[in-house]
């Protein structure tokens, strides 16, 4: 198998299993960027590794902080939730 359908598969095997998939595919780790209670400052909190340690790791940080406004950049993709 070769062409797309084999990238396709390489790519997948990096997200899930590479160390830091950021290092071969940029973009592939989420940056979360909230702002400081009280103050007019953000704070970054960024998540690398393979993408299901990324899928644990962020919604108990989220948890954790109870933040009100949140901005996520997720592979390029900007959501905010309010």
């Amino acid at each position: 198998m070769g062409g797309a359908s084999g990238e396709c598969a390489r790519n997948f095997a990096v997200l899930m299993f590479a160390e830091r998939p950021a290092d071969f595919i940029p973009g592939a780790y989420v940056n979360v960027i909230r702002e400081v209670e009280g103050t007019d400052r953000m704070t970054s909190e960024v998540f690398d590794g393979p993408a299901w340690v990324q899928a644990l790791r962020v919604p108990d940080y989220l948890e954790e902080t109870a933040m009100r406004t949140l901005v996520v950049l997720i592979f390029s993709w900007v959501m905010v939730f309010i």
